[in-house]
C-alpha cells in the first residue's frame, strides 16, 4: 500500500526531540535526539536524504513506521518500509543507556503560498483499507512543524466538509483522547482538548503521536499558526494553588 502525506493550501475552511537551526536560506538543520529506550519522533523538515541510514547514520537501533492501510507495523529492515516523510510518525528503540543525536539537512515546513504565508498541512487519516468496513483505524502522525500546535487548531475533512475536533468527535470520526509519549520519562500521555481532560492540548515539534478514527479516508488538518507559549512558572503556580485548594474543600464537605 502507499503512504498518503498531503500538503494543501485551504481557502475557505480554513524536539523536546527536535530543534532546528538555519544554515542558508530554503535550507535548515534539524536534530533528532533519542533518549534511551522508546522514542516517539517525527521529522518537522522534508529531509533531502529521506533514507534511515542517511539520516541515522550508524544507528543500530529498531526504527519502525504505522501502515495505516494495513494497519501493520514495519520495520526499517524490511523492503516496503521506504523514507522518512513529513507528517509521519515513527517509533525508534534506543538500545544504549545514552542520549544519540543525529542531524540532517531538509527544507522548510509547510509550504509558502502566494502571499508568502505557511500553508496548512493536510496528513491523510486512511483507515484500514483492507476490511472495507470504513471503521478507521490507528494512525502514527507526526508534527509536521517545527513548533507546537494547538488541538484546537486542527480540523478533520473527509472531503466534502471540514469539521473542528470538536464537531469531529461529535460526528463520531474520532475518540476524544489520543496517545502520546514522553522519551525522557518512559511514559505515555494523553492528548487532546482540555474539555476531555487531556495531558497535554498540543502537539509538539518532533513528536509522534497515535490517533484513532472510526471511519476511513479522512484527514487531520494542521493549521500553520504562530508556537503556542509554555505555561509559565507563575501560571502553573496559581493553576497548582488553585487544585490544591479545591481538594482541601473537597476533603472538607
Amino acid at each position: 500500500m502507499k503512504r498518503f502525506v498531503i500538503v494543501a493550501v485551504i481557502a475557505a475552511c480554513l524536539l523536546s526531540a527536535m530543534a532546528i537551526s538555519a544554515t542558508a536560506t530554503n535550507t535548515q538543520t534539524a536534530t533528532i535526539t533519542l533518549c534511551p529506550g522508546e522514542n516517539w519522533v517525527a521529522a518537522p523538515l522534508v529531509p533531502f536524504n529521506p533514507s534511515t541510514t542517511a539520516l541515522f547514520a550508524g544507528f543500530t537501533g529498531n526504527i519502525t513506521r504505522f501502515d495505516s492501510p494495513e494497519q501493520r507495523t514495519i520495520s526499517s529492515d524490511q523492503a516496503d518500509f521506504g523514507g522518512i516523510l513529513l507528517g509521519d510518525g515513527y517509533k525508534i528503540t534506543n538500545p544504549s543507556q545514552s542520549t544519540l543525536s543525529f542531524s540532517y539537512e531538509g527544507v522548510p515546513d509547510g509550504v509558502p503560498d502566494y502571499s508568502g504565508n505557511m500553508t496548512d498541512m493536510w496528513i491523510s487519516l486512511p483507515g484500514n483499507c483492507i476490511d472495507n468496513l470504513d471503521a478507521g483505524g490507528m494512525h502514527w502522525v507526526g508534527q509536521p512543524y517545527n513548533h507546537k500546535t494547538l488541538i484546537s487548531d486542527m480540523y478533520m475533512t473527509d472531503g466534502s466538509q471540514a469539521l473542528s475536533i470538536q464537531e469531529s468527535i461529535t460526528a463520531g470520526w474520532i475518540g476524544s483522547l489520543w496517545r502520546g509519549f514522553d522519551n525522557q520519562t518512559q511514559k505515555t500521555f494523553t492528548v487532546g482538548l482540555s474539555t476531555y481532560g487531556a495531558d497535554e492540548n498540543y502537539f509538539r515539534a518532533g513528536s509522534m503521536y497515535e490517533i484513532e478514527t472510526h471511519r476511513d479516508n479522512l484527514a487531520l488538518i494542521i493549521g500553520a499558526t504562530p508556537d503556542v507559549p509554555e505555561p509559565s512558572s507563575i501560571v502553573t503556580l496559581i493553576f497548582g494553588v488553585g487544585a490544591m485548594a479545591g481538594t482541601l474543600m473537597r476533603k472538607r464537605k
